[in-house]
């Protein structure tokens, strides 16, 4: 009775060997790949740099995570092997072999990466002051190097949904086919408008209202819609859905964002800017039942205080110290709305 060897497997090396690459999956890749969710791959990379910076590197993108892939070399002999069958000269038993197709000297690792999504917005997008601005970058800059949003997705080297956050992060917004970062003046001057018709219709921001109300102000104010929709898409609370034509506007958001925006535009100097000054500025911009929200420590983290009782806008995150920390507002308005802002709408 024939027996089958116990010897061990046969092997061998193909003379002919296929080009395979091993890729390594991250178990957050791989239980996506492996379940019944469906999501999209992409493999991208950056938009070619600034000269003397290293060429771009490949990443793949899920809906909304980023991973890079890097090539790793190995110092061991790593080979992919296919099993098949051989028959023996005897008629016997057919033996299981091993071939060796192709030998992997490197293996491409995935690994999840935090991208720099906003700076490479910044590198890559004109700042919108006002329609000047369009009409400055029409005339010296050819069609074919516009970014609308499709088009610069293409080539960010991040995910969707990094590339959305990212633009509400800067209240990037859409006109002449062409992507805008707007300025810490146009968005201050946005919410000037907004807090004014809100003002003057007696709505209350915190609540749901109708987006369309306050659209002829923003336009009287020289404001696009499609800059006033980015800016209520940054400030909106969680459950807010503007997609239905209302919205509801987060004290938590819009206190320490009206903040930053207005000391940065106020910082012109090293010295920055008188401390009691700014406060009274920022919690006259606020709604009356906000205006106690309006302290420095909502800004933790970008200011500083390079003179004694003055302060500047600083995002490397030094603070005031305490003691010198004015105290937060009272909560009082002692000026009328309206007069207010009689004289910033002029």
């Amino acid at each position: 009775m024939s027996t089958q060897d116990e010897s061990g497997i046969p092997f061998e090396i193909c003379k002919d060997q296929q080009q395979l690459r091993l890729l390594e999956l991250p178990p957050s890749l791989l239980e996506l790949i492996t379940s019944k969710r469906i999501s999209n791959l992409t493999l991208k990379s950056s938009l070619p740099g600034l000269p003397g910076q290293p060429a771009p590197n490949a990443v793949l993108c899920t809906n909304s995570q980023t991973y890079q892939v890097r090539q790793v070399q190995s110092s061991n002999s790593v080979f992919v092997l296919q099993p098949s069958e051989a028959q023996s000269a005897d008629d016997s038993i057919p033996s299981t072999n091993l071939s060796a197709i192709a030998q992997c000297t490197a293996t491409l690792e995935l690994a999840p990466i935090v991208p720099a999504a906003i700076g490479f917005l910044k590198q890559h997008l004109p700042v919108y002051g006002g329609p000047q601005s369009i009409t400055e970058l029409t005339t010296r800059t050819p069609l074919a190097e516009k970014f609308s949003k499709e088009s610069l997705l293409w080539n960010a080297p991040f995910s969707v949904g990094e590339f959305d956050n990212a633009c509400k992060e800067l209240c990037i917004f859409e006109e002449e086919d062409q992507l805008w970062i707007p300025t810490d003046s146009m968005l201050a001057g946005v919410w000037k408008s907004i807090i004014y018709a809100a003002t003057m219709r007696s709505v209350d921001l915190g609540n749901s209202f109708d987006i369309a109300a306050f659209s002829s102000t923003v336009e009287e104010d020289g404001y696009p819609l499609t800059l006033y929709k980015a800016v209520l898409a940054r400030l909106s609370s969680g459950d807010a859905d503007l997609m239905e034509g209302y919205t509801a506007l987060s004290s938590a958001i819009v206190v320490p964002w009206l903040g930053a925006i207005l000391l940065e535009k106020q910082s012109t100097s090293a010295e920055g800017v008188l401390a009691s000054d700014f406060m009274r500025c920022w919690q006259d911009q606020l709604p009356d039942s906000w205006r106690t929200y309006a302290t420095l420590n909502a800004l933790k983290g970008k200011f500083s205080e390079p003179v004694r009782s003055r302060i500047t806008f600083d995002e490397s995150g030094g603070n005031a110290p305490a003691s010198s920390t004015p105290a937060k507002g009272d909560g009082k308005n002692t000026r009328k709305w309206h007069e207010k802002f009689k004289n910033a709408r002029r």
